[in-house]
């Protein structure tokens, strides 16, 4: 089975959540995808849902991009009043309980180069720096003179921009157009890991909860996702894109 093909699961998993005390949560992610959250548990994904976790662990942004579908197409069939414009793309999901579908030694990161776009824990890793909040774009459009629209969906850990316009046709310099611009708010830390700091972003619930859930710990538990950042030069980084984060 292909990734995309989980929509109907997570439907199903977002069906169930509605009906249970977590209903709250995905009304304010329906109404807010850029500031809000949903939180989903591997485990009932994969006991109760029907998702493979190997595919959760190997193929993890087709399987939240099946999630963010799945979300949008139960809104639409739901009761849920007052749903956001914004696009569900840009919905954070955070992945819990994976230290208890299987042994946690499976997802240990053993290189970053290894683990690249895989679903991985750091256990236990010593916090180097504190959570800082920043506001960043999701979105950036950009304009020409000849009102063409340049528009450049952000990764969640760094800024990719333009200077001239996006047409074919078109060599023109371009703005940033601000009212079609989308921002969200990302948290910003690093880690020690292998003696080497490692940047950590995440958005979503970390954003509020950063001083609670790790700000003043000796040691973090992370859960995410290796991100392969070059810049324009051609330097080469690592980035750990967080799901989870908690006090180790």
């Amino acid at each position: 089975m292909t990734s995309l093909e989980y929509t109907e699961h997570w439907k199903e998993y977002w069906e169930n959540q509605y009906e249970s005390s977590t209903r709250q949560q995905l009304v304010l992610a329906a109404r807010r995808p850029l500031t809000r959250w949903l939180i989903a548990d591997v485990g009932v994904l994969v006991d109760d849902v029907g998702i493979a976790l190997d595919d959760i662990q190997h193929r993890p942004d087709e399987v939240l991009r099946a999630g963010q579908i799945g979300f949008e197409q139960f809104v639409e069939e739901s009761a849920v009043e007052g749903t956001s414009e914004d696009r569900y793309n840009f919905l954070p999901i955070h992945l819990v309980g994976l230290s208890r579908v299987g042994r946690e030694r499976r997802y240990g990161l053993e290189t970053l180069l290894e683990a690249v776009d895989t679903l991985t824990t750091l256990p236990t890793v010593p916090l180097v720096t504190e959570p800082e909040v920043t506001y960043r774009p999701a979105v950036i459009t950009y304009q020409c003179p000849a009102d063409h629209q340049t528009v450049l969906v952000q990764p969640l850990h760094r800024v990719k921009t333009v200077t001239s316009c996006g047409n074919s046709d078109c060599t023109n310099d371009v703005h940033v157009e601000p009212s079609l611009t989308r921002v969200r708010p990302v948290v910003e830390f690093s880690v020690d890991y292998h003696d080497q700091p490692l940047r950590c972003v995440s958005t979503g619930r970390l954003t509020q909860t950063a001083s609670e859930q790790i700000s003043g710990a000796s040691t973090v538990h992370l859960t995410g996702i290796v991100r392969l950042d070059v810049d324009a030069a051609g330097d080469v980084d690592f980035v750990y894109e967080v799901l989870y984060a908690g006090r180790s």
